[in-house]
């Protein structure tokens, strides 16, 4: 009865102000650098991510 209708119509507020709030989202125009590797026979995941990190 009453409790129903207090929770129904929080929840159509808390819908309205999340829709008069909310912002698109933003995306970085700015070029990405991709790099590819191949995997050879022998290749460990540890071996590539050694090779990638910076000492």
């Amino acid at each position: 009865g009453k409790v129903m209708a207090v929770v129904l119509a929080a929840a159509l507020a808390w819908g309205g102000f999340a829709m008069l709030t909310a912002e698109p989202a933003r995306s970085d125009t700015g070029a990405t650098q991709v790099i590819s590797y191949i995997v050879r026979p022998g290749d460990t995941l540890w071996s590539y991510a050694s090779s990638i990190t910076p000492a």
